[in-house]
């Protein structure tokens, strides 16, 4: 039970990151654009 707990909060801040490294990508390039 713990490792499907230890698991869902691995890919949980694994999905969390990958948000987060979108919305600096995000915030970094836009201003380029335009």
């Amino acid at each position: 039970m713990e490792a499907k707990i230890a698991k869902d909060i691995s890919s949980g801040m694994v999905l969390i990151s990958a948000i987060g490294a979108v919305i600096i990508g995000l915030l970094i390039f836009i201003p380029y654009l335009y």
